[in-house]
């Protein structure tokens, strides 16, 4: 769950630049492998990044979509579409790890 909300609040601010908490530029290796935390602490960052997204998709205007942002440590330039494909897809590739690994855990 860390994974699915960090990346997906560094993917949307690379379509709409704003500064990311300290907790998402920790990165990748932390989301996996970092010190655990509650529950709770993920479940209302999660539920938060969430509504941001959520906000962002709707107050998106079609002309937007086109647009060349600059992308990742590098500034390459990609569309904002693009990028919010990835964020989209992304995010649906670990949730349906996690309902698979859900099913087999009973």
């Amino acid at each position: 769950m860390r994974h699915i909300t960090g990346s997906s609040l560094r993917l949307l601010s690379y379509a709409f630049p704003q500064e990311l908490p300290d907790w998402a530029k920790k990165g990748r290796e932390w989301e996996l492998q970092g010190e655990p935390e509650a529950k709770e602490v993920v479940e209302a960052r999660f539920r938060e990044v969430w509504a941001r997204l959520l906000s962002a998709f709707q107050s998106l205007r079609e002309e937007e979509l086109g647009q060349e942002v600059p992308v990742g440590t590098q500034g390459l330039k990609a569309p904002r579409a693009h990028i919010l494909h990835h964020l989209v897809e992304h995010a649906q590739h670990h949730a349906g790890q996690i309902i698979y690994a859900r099913k087999l855990l009973g």
